[in-house]
């Protein structure tokens, strides 16, 4: 069992008209909730990348759908992908330099 890892994941509401708000509920959970726990944390066009203790990235996705509830939405889905290796450590730069590597071939 791995305890920590890279997790990438993106909300949806379903609700069309605060849209904005929403995102902005996303963006402050994220970054006050991140840096009490620990993680690190970087945003792009995809989404958003956590790394750090499976618990505490969990308990802060748990937060922001709680958040998007109270916000006003609707329905809150997410999607994410739980990332982990056993041959090699892997951090949020590599991540994000394969990202922005994909999207240079993109380009």
């Amino acid at each position: 069992m791995f305890a920590s890892g890279i997790v990438s994941f993106s909300f949806t509401t379903g609700v069309e008209s605060n849209k904005n708000t929403l995102q902005t509920v996303v963006s402050e959970t994220i970054s006050s909730k991140c840096q009490q726990k620990n993680i690190n944390f970087s945003s792009h066009i995809g989404g958003t990348e956590l790394e750090g203790d499976w618990d505490a990235i969990m308990a802060v996705l748990g937060l922001v759908r709680d958040n998007l509830l109270a916000a006003g939405a609707v329905t809150v889905s997410a999607k994410f992908n739980l990332h982990t290796r056993s041959d090699r450590i892997v951090t949020l730069n590599d991540e994000m330099k394969e990202i922005e590597l994909e999207y240079q071939k993109l380009q």
